[in-house]
Formats: C-alpha cells, structure tokens, sequence
C-alpha cells in the first residue's frame, strides 16, 4: 500500500524525467500535503547541510536555451517572463516535447484563477488590502509627490509587468492566446529562481535574472534560512537543518511580506517574520505640499524604514 502523501501517478513520473535529466534528488521527494497542496517531503531522515537538490544547467528553463530562431524574433530588451512565456505559449511542439512531463506537474489555469488576485474580478478585487489594491475605503485621496515603491500598489505593478509582456508578445505573434499567455506568465512569475551566471551583473530588474528549474519548484516558502547557490554549473539546495523522515522542507522565496506573498504567488503565511504594516498613505494625508518636499529633500519620503515593534 503507497503512502497517503504520494503526489500521484504524473509527479512519480515527472521524478523519473527528472532524474534522467541529470537532477539528484537525495533523500527527498514531491509530496501532498492535505489542505496545503504539493510540497517537499524527507523521505528518509537527512542531517544538516545535505545537499538534497541539485538541478544542473542543462536541465533548467534559461533564456539562452531557447532557440535562437525564437528569441530573434523579439526586441532587445523584452522582459524575461514575456520571452519563457511567448515560447511556452507559441513555441514549436518539437521544441517544447522534452518539458511535457514537467508541465503535467504545474497548477492549473483554475488553480490559478482561485488563488491569484490578477485573475479576480474587480468586486473581488476590492476586498484586497490597499497595499495590494491601492484603494482605501476609509481614507480620502489627496495630492502627493509621486514615488517609486516595491511595497505599495502592488496589483497594478503587476497587471502593468503582464500587460507590457502582453503587448510585445502579440506584436511578434498577433493570434497569442490571452487565456495561454496569461497562464504560463504566471507559472513563470510564481515558480522561477534567480539566476546569474558567475560575475554576470545583475539586471535593472531582477525579475530579467530568472530561469525556471524543474523539481526544485516543488519547495514551498517558509520564513526559513536558506541555503541555496548556483556556482554556474548546478544549482544547489542544501537543508538548513535536521529533519526527520515524512517532514515537508522548505526553502525562503526572500523576506516577503504577506501582501506581496498573496499578490505574486497567491498565498500567505499563519506567521512571518517579514511581515510589515506601510502607513504611507495614512501619514501622507495629513501632510501638505511644504511638508511632503521636505521630507523627499531628506530622503525619507517613499523610503523604507523597517522597526521591530513588541507587545
């Protein structure tokens, strides 16, 4: 009798492709977690400091092993998720073969349309918390200095990062399906890793430094250490500590709080460290035009400060 937390049939034989792919798996496997899903489980006790994955280059998803023939067709400086899911999307079949097994393991576009809030309707919509909907209910707009941030409006950042792909995309391939393309942009933003080949410089937008890695997207994020490198020939996930056998392991996603958690990956955490409260816009009525410069003169206005507060 198989144990209950077997993934099923497509995830066993996903393991086996990927196996054959040149990626280890050691003492760990894909597992499902009753009312959370797919994860990782230790399928036998593993100590700290194993290395328990390693996904070698030729076995991921890179913007450099996609054809030539295929890349040439875009602009210089398309976005890396427009370009992973163009070929997902219109990329020839022959082309896209060898990746079937690990597609059959990726969620489905309903999975989505549950979990994400980009898919959502707009009366959906405006449940959301204002750092992710940018709408108070409560509080009246008024004028401000415009700034950049990372932690505030953060569904419109990224319907303008799908709808910018959208555009480039349909200008090379004008009959894209919107349903496709919108879905394997999403398996793209929610389970690709950073990567940089060894002294290469970082991107303006680190969302262009990503390649997709198959078996390690099992992980789920946790408020963990995380010991993970890629040396430009593997990368390598190593357990941070002890764990016993039928355990799931995590890895971190980076100190994120919730509302970032729920609007890119459609989930959050019971408890996080990152966790963080932005009061920008419940300060910011209350200041005048004198004031706001003043503060951006200093550089505190849209800046981040983080303090640690205790009850």
């Amino acid at each position: 009798m198989k144990p209950d937390w077997r993934p099923g049939k497509e995830h066993e034989q996903f393991t086996e492709w990927a196996i054959s792919q040149g990626i280890i798996a050691n003492g760990v496997g894909p597992a499902r977690f009753p009312g959370r899903g797919l994860g990782m489980i230790a399928t036998r006790n593993i100590e700290e400091d194993e290395a328990i994955v390693t996904v070698p280059l030729k076995a991921m998803l890179t913007s450099e092993r996609i054809p030539s023939y295929f890349t040439s067709k875009f602009p210089d400086g398309t976005p890396t998720h427009a370009l992973y899911a163009a070929f997902l999307t219109n990329g020839n079949a022959e082309d896209l073969e060898e990746f079937n097994a690990w597609r059959k393991t990726w969620p489905s576009r309903q999975d989505f349309e549950d979990s994400m809030p980009i898919l959502w309707s707009e009366s959906l919509q405006n449940y959301l918390p204002p750092s992710i909907s940018s709408h108070w209910h409560s509080i009246q707009s008024r004028d401000k200095l415009q700034y950049e941030t990372t932690h505030q409006n953060l569904l419109a950042q990224q319907e303008q990062r799908l709808r910018t792909a959208w555009d480039i995309v349909v200008s090379v391939f004008p009959d894209t399906d919107w349903e496709a393309f919108s879905y394997h942009w999403l398996v793209v933003n929610t389970r690709s890793f950073f990567y940089l080949m060894p002294g290469q410089e970082p991107p303006e937008d680190r969302n262009d430094a990503m390649a997709l890695l198959p078996f390690a997207d099992y992980f789920n994020h946790s408020d963990v250490a995380c010991n993970v490198k890629f040396d430009g020939e593997n990368y390598v996930f190593r357990a941070t500590k002890h764990y016993d056998e039928g355990e799931e392991i995590y890895m971190s996603y980076g100190p994120h709080p919730n509302d970032f958690l729920f609007t890119e990956y459609g989930f959050y955490l019971d408890e996080n460290e990152s966790e963080t409260l932005y009061l920008d816009d419940i300060i910011l009525k209350d200041l005048g035009p004198s004031l706001q410069e003043e503060l951006e003169f200093q550089q505190y206005y849209g800046y981040v400060y983080k303090l640690r507060m205790s009850f």
